[in-house]
């Protein structure tokens, strides 16, 4: 009569166990932020369209969060990452920011110029958030910061459609 192969029952058993202890481990895991609602180019994220999701630790990277805003359009459900975030655009001081229709899809950060076309004035200025085109309006705007001396008569002739805004290249 043989006997029992012990060894090899030994050897099943710590290999259950070993593998009993690296599932019921767990993984680390990290938490890491992603869009309960779209947010446009420009805009500004804050707590309130963002949701937080344990993920296993290393799969995304680490995101900061201070003074975030969208780089370009974000749609509901992404996981936000560090290129979808811009420092926010600064307005010089003594400036205005004036929302204005803007040809193509300049960044934060252009030149502008602007033309008043009643009075052939021009100013310059800068962009400080891009046009979002939504594919219905052709007169896409973007906001443009003004010197404050200007920005009435700009605002004035935005309204009245009296301008002509020119990027520069």
């Amino acid at each position: 009569m043989r006997r029992p192969p012990y060894a090899r029952w030994l050897a099943a058993v710590a290999l259950v166990a070993a593998a009993a202890v690296i599932d019921l481990r767990g993984t680390p895991t990290q938490r890491h932020p992603y869009l309960t609602a779209a947010v446009a180019t420009g805009e500004t994220i804050d707590d309130s369209v963002l949701q937080w999701r344990d993920l296993p630790a290393g799969v995304l990277p680490e995101i900061d969060l201070t003074n975030p805003v969208a780089a370009r359009d974000l749609g509901a459900g992404e996981a936000l990452l560090p290129g979808d975030l811009a420092a926010p655009p600064a307005v010089p001081s003594g400036w205005w920011a004036i929302p204005l229709p803007m040809p193509g899809d300049p960044a934060p950060g252009t030149a502008v110029r602007i033309v008043l076309t009643d009075t052939s004035t021009t100013i310059d200025g800068v962009v400080v958030a891009g046009p979002v085109h939504d594919g219905f309006n052709p007169r896409a705007e973007g906001l443009a910061a003004i010197p404050g001396e200007h920005a009435a008569a700009v605002a004035a002739a935005a309204i009245d459609q009296h301008l002509v805004v020119l990027i520069a290249p």
